[in-house]
């Protein structure tokens, strides 16, 4: 793929300059710059390698606090790494509390199932960024594990609203209203946002997801309407 070609040509160009740069801050950049570039490949260990190395040469916390970011995010896919992912999430914020340090610790937290924390550092991400939409998501999904389900709607629905075609946000709110013992009406919304999501979710997980709750929803409908009919009969 063209984009694939480009990914490979500037890793090239960088490798064959980048270590007669004098400058430590333009070699900084170009190691961020091929680390980014390993990343696209799906090259994690090249790509913290190169994330490790220009620490040695950031100097303005900016680009410090970006690179622990993104350390953090490398070690969070990896398996059993989540305590070293949390140290450098919480060193970025250290180096400087902005919308990326904010949004990666706030994952951290969320995948150590420290909601209450997560949500915090989503809302202070979403107060610097109000159209930061991943956070937007995530604080969402934030909210309804940590029993908030009204919010937990509101946020969803926000971040729907804003992005109507993406099929994770319409599972998401179907699922929470399907949760949401105190709405009446909380089946047919759910089964709404899942039919919503299927619209937009061909040959996905999401979709064989949305299926099994759209026929678990289903044949739930049925089993009452079927005992209502038996009752009847008596």
């Amino acid at each position: 793929m063209p984009e694939d070609q480009e990914v490979r040509r500037r890793i090239e160009e960088i490798s064959d300059s980048v270590d007669s740069i004098l400058e430590d801050d333009i070699r900084a950049d170009l190691l961020i710059e091929r680390a980014h570039c390993f990343n696209l490949q799906g090259d994690e260990p090249k790509s913290v390698k190169d994330y490790l190395d220009a620490l040695d040469f950031a100097k303005n916390h900016s680009a410090r606090a970006h690179v622990k970011a993104m350390i953090s995010l490398a070690f969070l896919k990896g398996v059993d790494c989540e305590k070293v992912a949390m140290w450098w999430a919480i060193d970025a914020l250290d180096e400087e509390r902005n919308v990326e340090s904010l949004y990666v610790a706030a994952l951290n937290m969320q995948w150590s199932e420290f909601y209450s924390l997560a949500t915090d550092l989503l809302q202070e991400t979403i107060e610097l960024q109000p159209d930061h939409w991943p956070a937007q998501y995530a604080l969402g999904k934030c909210l309804r594990e940590n029993g908030r389900l009204k919010d937990a709607r509101a946020g969803l629905q926000k971040y729907v609203d804003a992005n109507p075609s993406d099929p994770r946000g319409l599972y998401q709110l179907g699922w929470t209203f399907q949760v949401s013992l105190d709405l009446p009406n909380r089946v047919e919304l759910a089964k709404k946002y899942y039919r919503r999501a299927l619209e937009h979710s061909p040959e996905s997980v999401i979709r064989q997801i949305v299926e099994r709750k759209l026929a678990g929803l289903e044949a739930a409908e049925q089993n009452i309407r079927e005992g209502h009919r038996q009752n009847e009969r008596q």
